[in-house]
Formats: structure tokens, C-alpha cells, sequence
């Protein structure tokens, strides 16, 4: 448990040590021992990359072609903290270690679907897949993650993935119109209910069809709450009782299940 903390902490070299000194005094451990593996080769990894960024956040880059991107990637961090962290209320004071990695090597850490692009898991990781390309995309990816650092912060738990999701895609997206043409294609909608635990088991489809769903639901719930919303994060963080929360403000889940199959109508 110590080693799982401190990994989640962003020390990958304590969580190893904890890890090495278990295995070596215990017997049946054979799932520590595959965990300590991935990390061994994680660090092994890491020890390769260059470090830019300073400040509130570091980004490790593999070699001098990412090195561009980099700078991009902590100029628009920088420029999102205060904004974004306005509307959660949440200005983290510790470091925020970036990570860039080929979709490969992104995969391998983390163990993401291949439509995966970004996960956060107290690191923000980044597949620099058409980084270069897209640049305008690719800051909608490191802004989405940074969303979900900040969340994590104002509640540590009991945020559901689809709520988690929506609030990344309506605070790093200006006007997230494609959720309503994935919803126009789409011949059922996803319960929320259903949403609750992660998308990572779902196919690139039903992912896209989530995400939209979580986007509209979101929206409303940003929309209805407004200022309080940084009050409601931290509720859910204690509590973990979504509608409890949302019946105060005068809706529920059901009520943005119905929303969202309003806007496949449309």
C-alpha cells in the first residue's frame, strides 16, 4: 500500500524501494513482483528522457525532436493555471510532472486503449501521436489531463469517470460542438450509471459515444451549478453520493440521462 502511495505521489524511485525491500522478506507476491517489473522498466524508461519546465510543472521528453513540443506543452500549462484553476478554485502548489511518449511507449506504461491519447494517474502522459501535426488538438489533450489533475486535487474520490471526463472536455474545449454529431450517429445512448468506473474497457466507438455523453452532461451540470461547482467536487470527495448532491441544485442523473437523449433527438 505504501509503495502504491507513493507511486500515485509521482515517486517512482520510493515506490520501487518499498516495493524491492516487500518481495525480498515476503512469500506469495507474484502480483508485486509484476508491478515492481512495470515500474523497473518505467524508470529504466524515464532515465533516458531530458527534463524541461520548471516551476509548477516538469516535462520529460524523450530526445531533441520532442524537445519543441515540450516548450509548447509547459507554455500551455502555465497559461491554463490560473484560468482553469479559477473555475475549480484549485491552484496546486507541488510540481505536476509531464511525461511524452511515442503511442507505443504510452501504451506500454500505461496500459491505455490504442484510441487513448492522455491519461493521467498523478503524472499527466501524453501520446505526442500528431503533436507536431496538430498542435491546436494536441493542447486540447494536455489541457483535458490538467483538468483531470485539478479534479483530483479538489476530490480525491468519489467523482464518477463520466463526470470526471465531462468537466476535461468542457473545461479545455471551447465549444465541444462534435459531441452532438456523435450523439446524432448514435442509434442508443450509455446510461451514466454505466459510466461510473472508467472508459478504458470500451471499443474506439462506444469510447467516442461516452465521451459526448459525459460532455452534454457535464455541461449542464457546469451550467446549473455554476460557482457552486468547486463546493460540489468537494462534497463528492467526502461523500461520493452524486444525486444527493445534484437533488440540492433540483435535478438528478436521471434528469441529464434524459438531457443527453434529448440531444440525439435533435
Amino acid at each position: 500500500l505504501l509503495g502504491q502511495i507513493l507511486y500515485a505521489a509521482g515517486d517512482l524511485d520510493g515506490a520501487i524501494a518499498v516495493y524491492e525491500r516487500a518481495t525480498a522478506k515476503a512469500s506469495d507476491v507474484a502480483e508485486m513482483r509484476q508491478r515492481l517489473n512495470k515500474w523497473r522498466a518505467e524508470a529504466q524508461l524515464h532515465a533516458g528522457y531530458e527534463q524541461g519546465g520548471d516551476g509548477r510543472f516538469s516535462v520529460l521528453f524523450e530526445g531533441p525532436e520532442e524537445r519543441n513540443l515540450a516548450a509548447r506543452v509547459h507554455r500551455v500549462l502555465e497559461a491554463a493555471y490560473w484560468g482553469i484553476g479559477a473555475r475549480l478554485n484549485t491552484y496546486p502548489g507541488e510540481t505536476i510532472p509531464v511525461i511524452l511518449y511515442t503511442q507505443q511507449q504510452f501504451q506500454d506504461v500505461t496500459g491505455s486503449p490504442t484510441w487513448a491519447v492522455g491519461a493521467y494517474d498523478g503524472r499527466i502522459r501524453l501520446a505526442v501521436r500528431g503533436g507536431l501535426e496538430s498542435p491546436e488538438a494536441f493542447d486540447r489533450v494536455v489541457l483535458h489531463e490538467f483538468v483531470h489533475a485539478l479534479i483530483q486535487r479538489v476530490a480525491p474520490r468519489g467523482v464518477p469517470a463520466w463526470l470526471h471526463e465531462g468537466l476535461a472536455v468542457n473545461l479545455s474545449e471551447e465549444d465541444p460542438r462534435w459531441a452532438d454529431a456523435v450523439l446524432a450517429a448514435s442509434p442508443r445512448s450509455i446510461p451514466l450509471s454505466v459510466l461510473e468506473r472508467g472508459f478504458s474497457e470500451l471499443d474506439s466507438t462506444a469510447a467516442a459515444l461516452a465521451y459526448a455523453e459525459s460532455a452534454v452532461a457535464a455541461g449542464v451540470v457546469i451550467r446549473r451549478l455554476g460557482p457552486n461547482l468547486p463546493a460540489f467536487l468537494q462534497s463528492l470527495g467526502t461523500s461520493g453520493a452524486v444525486d444527493a448532491g445534484l437533488t440540492s441544485f433540483g435535478f438528478t442523473t436521471a434528469d441529464l440521462d434524459a438531457a443527453i437523449r434529448a440531444r440525439m433527438r435533435t
